[in-house]
């Protein structure tokens, strides 16, 4: 009897199968994803888990969760389909994708099996994080959102009647000693 063995695990803004039975992975992420705003959520967010030597077709699910959490941000399953000489895709697609809160780091959890008796597990660990620690931070008074407002300020500077523009509604804030604030990456 052969063990099914996990060939690739990749995340990507999108995954297209062609007409001619190929997959177009369009924007693979490495396992580091750099944003100024924060919740993160993207249009589409995906992953694709290539599986080689699967006996059976075994139910299988994909969940999202924040290292060191045990609630999902978001879950994905079904049922397997046989695939061709024993290699089966998984295709996940969150759409939109969760909204990830916080810098940190963040796993994608395939199971595939019952439960009780996971046939196989597989996961994919990565981190989202703010590009430049020591930038301004506001947080929108429209839309709620925390964005990055492209000023550094080295120690603890005055910042007066400045405004900033919300990246993702367009909101003008004040940005100023009391409403700025930076946002540290965890260790």
């Amino acid at each position: 009897m052969q063990l099914p063995r996990v060939e690739c695990f990749i995340m990507a803004e999108d995954i297209r199968l062609e007409r001619q039975g190929q997959f177009t992975i369009v924007g693979a992420f490495s396992d580091r994803i750099f944003t100024k705003l924060w919740p993160l959520q993207l249009a589409k967010l995906c992953f694709q888990i290539r599986v080689r030597g699967l006996e059976g077709t075994p139910k299988h699910r994909l969940e999202l969760v924040k290292q060191d959490s045990d609630q999902p941000l978001a879950s994905l399953g079904g049922e397997t389909k046989q695939g061709d000489e024993q290699v089966n895709f998984f295709n996940y697609f969150f759409s939109p994708s969760p909204e990830l809160a916080d810098p940190g780091a963040y796993v994608a959890k395939f199971v595939l099996g019952e439960d009780q008796e996971p046939v196989l597990k597989a996961e994919y660990r990565f981190r989202l994080e703010n590009p430049n620690p020591d930038e301004l931070y506001v947080k929108c008074g429209r839309c709620g959102a925390r964005y990055g407002t492209g000023m550094v300020v080295k120690g603890d500077g005055v910042i007066a009647e400045c405004g900033s523009v919300c990246a993702r509604c367009g909101h003008t804030n004040l940005l100023d000693s009391a409403t700025a604030f930076r946002l540290p990456n965890p260790a």
